[in-house]
C-alpha cells in the first residue's frame, strides 16, 4: 500500500512538472506568435511604402519625359555618373 502510494506521489509529481512545462512552452509559444505577428505587420508597412515610393518615382519620371529631359530606367544611371566624375 505504501509503495503504490509513493509511486502515485511521484506520478503526481511528474504531472505537476509536465503540466507547468506545458503552461510555460504555451506561454513561450504565444510571445513568439506575437512577435511574428508585430515582425508581419511591419514588414507588410514597409512594402507598402516601398510602393508608394515607387510609383511617385514613376510618376516624376513620366513627368520629366513629358518636359523633355532625358531620363534612364536603372541602375545604369549611377554607373554612368561615377564614370563621368572620373573622366
Amino acid at each position: 500500500m505504501q509503495r503504490a502510494e509513493e509511486k502515485a506521489k511521484d506520478f503526481e509529481t511528474r504531472s505537476d512538472a509536465a503540466i507547468k512545462r506545458a503552461t510555460k512552452a504555451e506561454q513561450l509559444l504565444a510571445d513568439k506568435e506575437s512577435e511574428r505577428k508585430a515582425a508581419q505587420s511591419e514588414l507588410d508597412d514597409l512594402l507598402m511604402v516601398f510602393g508608394d515610393v515607387e510609383s511617385r518615382s514613376l510618376k516624376y519620371k513620366e513627368r520629366l519625359k513629358e518636359l523633355g529631359e532625358n531620363v534612364s530606367d536603372g541602375e545604369d544611371a549611377d554607373e554612368t555618373d561615377e564614370n563621368d566624375e572620373i573622366d
